[in-house]
């Protein structure tokens, strides 16, 4: 006659506790599967950004105040840009401006006068006060061609030409215009035409400015 094994008796059974501690093992192997997947993903995620980021490209511009030229540099100086065309809002300028080496210069005489312009429209002058416009911009498209990790390659992105105004109240005086640098905004595609871009851009208002005044005396 068989004996009847307890309970108890039955988790102490050598194929039970080979079966637990297999079940065990399993769910602790799956754990570790999962966090790896998860490391991993961000790993990926990590290497994808990095990849990305030494293969695009963003600019960054140093003003020569004696030239009012801006000159431009990528902000990774692995980067080495050798054209760029710049696009201003078709109601400013309707020239493509190209940038080439070895200077890399954009000169801002025509955008210069074109803010005036815009400026003394918009800012009406008042006797004894001075009108000052901060944190002012123009958005821009700019093409860049540069080489990256040894490949050649393309970029349009769309930046803002950051600048200042301000406005006396002498009659006969221009619009004073300070610029301040360019700002990346975000990356387009090839195939986004900058000209309708900027025309909508400029017509949505991405110029406007709050002007302040004060005065004069």
């Amino acid at each position: 006659m068989k004996r009847k094994i307890a309970p108890n008796e039955m988790w102490q059974s050598p194929a039970v506790m080979i079966a637990a501690a297999s079940a065990v093992l399993s769910l602790f192997s799956l754990a570790v599967s999962v966090r790896s997947c998860s490391v991993s993903d961000h790993g990926f995620d990590l290497v994808s950004r990095d990849f990305a980021g030494a293969r695009s490209i963003v600019l960054m511009a140093t003003l020569d105040e004696k030239k009012n030229e801006f000159i431009f540099a990528p902000t990774n100086p692995d980067i080495q840009l050798q054209q760029a065309i710049v696009f201003l809002p078709p109601q400013l300028d309707k020239h493509e401006w190209r940038v080439s080496l070895p200077d890399l210069r954009f000169p801002l005489t025509v955008l210069q006068y074109e803010l005036q312009k815009l400026t003394v429209e918009n800012v009406p002058k008042k006797r004894g006060f001075v009108k000052f416009l901060s944190e002012a911009n123009v958005p821009t498209i700019i093409d860049s061609q540069f080489i990256a990790k040894g490949e050649p390659r393309r970029d349009r992105s769309l930046y803002v030409i950051r600048f200042t105004a301000l406005v006396s109240d002498e009659e006969n005086e221009d619009a004073k215009i300070t610029f301040k640098g360019v700002m990346f905004l975000e990356r387009l595609s090839l195939n986004r035409d900058p000209r309708s871009t900027l025309a909508s851009l400029w017509d949505q208002g991405l110029q406007r400015v709050p002007t302040q005044s004060s005065s004069a005396n």
